[in-house]
């Protein structure tokens, strides 16, 4: 989207109307009142109870019939977990090297080759919901909120008879949702406008009365706004916060931010890991029992490197050992008897003081 006329995309964020051009004939898009809304949500309701007894999966067993049937051999959604994880780290290190410019350079170069990986596969992930019983009620959903918000505007009237989605001309109603769609914002032109100074000059003489009515009447867009505006208002309150020039680079700022982030993880991880062991603070090893997978992460990132490394160790020599007879011993495993001769020696040399 153009935003050189920002001032005019502000005005139409309060105004609640996406004004486009089709064939000559000028159209509006308005956005959907809280009842709209509520009406949207009875029928995507009404839908999925149509749906749900018929042959067409939900979302949540997607990756069960795909593997079940050898569409595909892994779980798309952990495979974008792990590239939005890896996005997540390259933004960190932009973040750390954004001074540095041939670090820069080719860390912004890996960004942008993982974010086209990242598209390829939220494709394909988008190809595969659409078989699903939810994204057909979202469809059908969104449908209905366009033809109660697609009017004419010489006369303010819709352009469709919403009352009657079966009886509306395809044709015309999908080539007005294609212009309507391409009118929404993203995600960075939403930064973008909020980092501006025309919106600046709105937000901070704001007294929480910034667009009209109470918050569950705002547009997604007003909604949208305020929540990125006090995003950066944060940002700016930050005992550490970045230079402009950070701030204005949306993948470094992520970066600043996630960095942040799994500090104070690490800082609570830590404070808890500390309060664990001053209970047991004479033990050379303390046992944490895992309910999930994410816990035995959570518990194996307890360990500091020596203990990461004496954990590996062991692991290391019970593979190797794993097929003897009578299995490892733990006294067996050489750190084991490392451990326990040090303590003899120890306790050796305390009687003979």
């Amino acid at each position: 989207m153009n935003l050189h006329n920002i001032n005019g995309i502000i005005n139409r964020i309060i105004s609640k109307k996406i004004y486009f051009y089709y064939k000559d004939v000028l159209y509006y898009y308005k956005f959907p009142t809280i009842d709209i809304r509520i009406q949207s949500d009875l029928l995507y309701n009404e839908t999925f109870e149509q749906l749900k007894f018929g042959d067409i999966i939900l979302e949540e067993d997607l990756d069960y019939y795909l593997q079940a049937y050898e569409v595909v051999n892994f779980s798309l959604k952990e495979h974008l977990k792990r590239l939005y994880k890896k996005l997540d780290d390259f933004k960190i290190d932009l973040f750390k090297n954004f001074y540095m410019p041939s670090k820069r350079k080719a860390i912004e170069n890996r960004i942008k080759n993982l974010r086209s990986n990242i598209i390829t596969a939220e494709t394909q992930n988008h190809s595969l919901v659409k078989l699903t019983i939810e994204n057909i009620c979202a469809n059908v959903q969104n449908d209905f909120l366009l033809l109660h918000g697609i009017h004419f505007a010489n006369n303010d009237k819709l352009v469709f008879n919403a009352d009657d989605m079966l009886d509306v001309d395809q044709i015309l109603f999908n080539a007005l949702a294609q212009e309507v769609n391409k009118k929404f914002l993203t995600s960075t032109e939403f930064r973008t406008i909020a980092r501006s100074s025309s919106w600046r000059a709105i937000w901070n003489v704001k007294n929480h009365n910034i667009f009209p009515g109470s918050v569950s009447e705002w547009s997604e867009e007003q909604k949208s706004i305020v929540g990125i505006s006090q995003m950066y208002d944060n940002i700016h309150q930050h005992p550490d916060c970045p230079e402009d020039d950070i701030i204005e680079n949306d993948d470094a700022l992520d970066g600043w931010s996630e960095f942040h982030n799994r500090k104070n993880k690490e800082e609570k991880k830590k404070n808890g890991v500390n309060s664990k062991l001053e209970k047991h603070k004479n033990a050379q090893e303390v046992f944490v029992v895992a309910n999930s997978q994410e816990d035995v992460e959570g518990i194996i990132g307890m360990n500091d490197n020596e203990g990461l490394q004496r954990m590996n160790s062991k692991l290391d020599f019970v593979i190797k050992n794993q097929n003897k007879t009578n299995g490892v011993k733990e006294i067996e495993i050489p750190q084991v008897r490392a451990d326990l001769q040090r303590s003899l020696a120890e306790q050796k040399q305390n009687r003979t003081r």
